[in-house]
């Protein structure tokens, strides 16, 4: 429960507060608080205990939460714009519909957090212990995620429109009706078996382990597969306009009426083991039929 020292400092604004604050060494507990609403703009609440709190609507553009706990609290259509809550705990926190563009979330520890439909837009969250959590059509639009924990998050229907993923853990994550146009995942862990659905264009996913992904008749315009391993990767019918595939493993990939696909795209993969496999499997490549228009191949599934 909070102190009621500290509590009725904080209620008697945020000179005293600060003031307050400073004097005192242990921190400050306001754990379990109603602040529902609480207007604290610029607040000083360093290393605070803020666990359980409700702090609903609040007001705290650009507060210091650095290394605070915010365990169980609830910041839900709190404004939290250039905040910084760098190295602070908040696992099973609230932030539905709050906004965070901006803000500071580096080394942020919110396992099963819940962010869902927040603005998080060009946040800088590198190294932030994300999993389970709850980001549910929120706006990650431009957010810095690199090395990011985000094992089984629900990010289905975000927007992760120019985001950097680079080195990410996206393993378990959802990203049904997910936007993540020309997002960098180069390095990032991904679950192969869960990536339909989500807008993939002008994406960099250089390096990825690819491998048996089921990426069959998906619009893959511009993405970036330089490096990744696509082994046994299903991109039949796929829209590969404008795709990179330089160094990438194909072996066993099905590219079979995938359009979009160049000429030497074409050539290095009928020489890469297993790859267009036709319905005959002992068919050789030019028995397949094809429309070429330009430098364009196009790959027609037998009947």
């Amino acid at each position: 429960m909070a102190d009621d020292d500290h509590l009725a400092a904080l209620r008697s604004g945020l000179d005293v507060w600060a003031r307050y604050r400073a004097a005192v060494d242990d921190p400050l507990d306001l754990s379990g608080a109603d602040l529902v609403g609480l207007e604290a703009r610029q607040g000083p609440f360093r290393r605070v205990l803020l666990s359980g709190a409700q702090l609903d609507g609040a007001l705290l553009r650009d507060a210091d939460f650095r290394e605070a706990d915010l365990s169980g609290a609830s910041f839900e259509g709190a404004e939290l714009v250039l905040t910084n809550l760098g190295r602070a705990k908040a696992r099973d926190a609230s932030f539905r519909d709050a906004r965070l563009d901006g803000a500071t979330l580096w080394k942020l520890a919110a396992e099963g957090a819940c962010f869902a439909g927040a603005n998080l837009s060009r946040i800088g969250a590198s190294s932030a212990k994300l999993a389970r959590t709850d980001f549910r059509d929120a706006d990650l639009c431009d957010a810095i995620l690199e090395r990011a924990n985000l094992s089984a998050a629900r990010l289905d229907g975000a927007r992760l429109d120019h985001a950097v993923l680079r080195g990410a853990d996206l393993r378990g994550a959802s990203l049904a009706g997910a936007t993540l146009k020309s997002a960098i995942l180069d390095g990032a862990r991904l679950s192969p078996e869960r990536l339909r659905g989500a807008d993939w264009r002008g994406a960099s996913l250089r390096g990825v382990d690819l491998g048996g992904a089921r990426l069959s008749g998906e619009t893959l315009i511009g993405v970036d597969f330089s490096g990744a391993d696509l082994r046994g990767a299903e991109l039949a019918g796929a829209d590969l306009h404008h795709a990179t595939f330089d160094g990438a493993r194909l072996d066993d990939a099905d590219l079979r009426d995938a359009v979009g696909l160049t000429r030497p795209q074409i050539e290095v993969a009928a020489s890469t083991a297993g790859a267009l496999i036709p319905e005959e499997p002992s068919a050789p490549l030019n028995a397949l039929d094809r429309v070429v228009e330009g430098n364009v191949i196009r790959l027609i599934r037998r009947t």
